[in-house]
């Protein structure tokens, strides 16, 4: 995570992507790998691994609005506002 706040944002996607390979179930490292591949702005990879983690976690907004916010820069509004 620190490395994520931090901005140094390939050590934050090798060090997610490691947790992920340890514990494969941890959906809020896959949450953060996310965020990490859209400030790479890797939309389409970001969008995908969101959506899942919203499988995972229907009840938690944070994925949703990150989702919202992929969209968003990937152009798509009316995906944003069907996901609601």
């Amino acid at each position: 995570m620190d490395a994520l706040n931090a901005g140094d944002l390939p050590r934050a996607e090798r060090e997610f992507r490691g947790l992920l390979r340890e514990l494969p179930g941890l959906v809020d490292a896959q949450e953060f790998l996310a965020v990490t591949l859209a400030r790479e702005n890797r939309l389409d990879e970001a969008e995908s691994q969101l959506t899942e983690v919203i499988k995972e976690r229907p009840e938690s907004a944070e994925p949703y609005y990150n989702l919202g916010l992929v969209l968003l820069k990937k152009g798509d509004d009316q995906g944003t506002r069907s996901e609601s």
